[in-house]
């Protein structure tokens, strides 16, 4: 039974394996940036969290065990007001604005493209929603950007 947490996983490992990890310090320590969980505030940036925003299942008939799940997953991507990195596509620094906006593109165009997860067993579908954000903390001295995906898993 394909579980919400394996479609999480499957995402954080197509954005590992086709988006380079900005941040070349940790690159060169083959830590990871994509986790399944909300990413940290304290921790090296740029960063990738997928959660649940909510599971609500539903039955697909009467006296059958089929079931309907329409999970919302939301891609929350912060970046450091003060780092500026290199966009790989061209060369140039981007700086915090620029990097949500790129890791955001790549992260919508890699999921609307890739046919892993809808191959997983039971997944019918993933569909983009919507994207928002937040202001900079000025605590934090980070930016965010939320993206949300919309995936249906039917079971049964």
């Amino acid at each position: 039974m394909t579980t919400l947490y394996d479609v999480k996983t499957k995402i954080k490992e197509i954005i590992e394996n086709n988006i380079t990890d900005l941040n070349t310090y940790r690159r060169r320590d083959s830590k990871s940036w994509v986790h399944t969980d909300f990413p940290r505030f304290d921790s090296q940036k740029p960063r990738i969290g997928i959660i649940n925003v909510n599971a609500p299942a539903e039955s697909l008939a009467v006296n059958t065990t089929k079931r309907r799940q329409s999970p919302n997953l939301q891609l929350s991507f912060l970046v450091d007001s003060n780092n500026t990195f290199v966009n790989p596509d061209t060369n140039k620094y981007m700086n915090a604005d620029e990097t949500l906006e790129y890791l955001s593109e790549k992260v919508i165009d890699l999921i609307n493209a890739n046919t892993d997860i809808i191959n997983m067993s039971e997944v019918h579908w993933i569909t983009f929603i919507r994207e928002g954000g937040a202001e900079p903390n000025a605590t934090q001295k980070t930016y965010q950007k939320d993206l949300e995906f919309r995936v249906e898993l039917v079971r049964g």
